[in-house]
């Protein structure tokens, strides 16, 4: 219970920051936090391992790519 709280204290702040800061000056705070690396892995797209209407991209390294910030989104998933 008392991480709940701590949890809930903590966020609190933040729900009365994002409401005070445009969504283009938040878009910009987190570009100018991202590496070049970070922002090109953004433009990665992957297809799903199964039910897949495409190609295929067989990578055993998928999971580390998006912990990695080097993999922007996913399609059938």
């Amino acid at each position: 219970m008392r991480k709940l709280i701590l949890l809930f204290a903590l966020y609190l702040p933040l729900v009365g920051w994002t409401q005070r800061v445009s969504i283009s000056e938040r878009v910009d705070l987190l570009l100018k936090q991202m590496t070049l690396a970070e922002k090109v892995g953004q433009l990665n797209q992957y297809s799903g391992d199964w039910s897949h209407t495409g190609p295929v991209t067989m990578d055993p390294e998928k999971k580390q790519q998006i912990c990695d910030g080097k993999l922007g989104s996913m399609l059938n998933v």
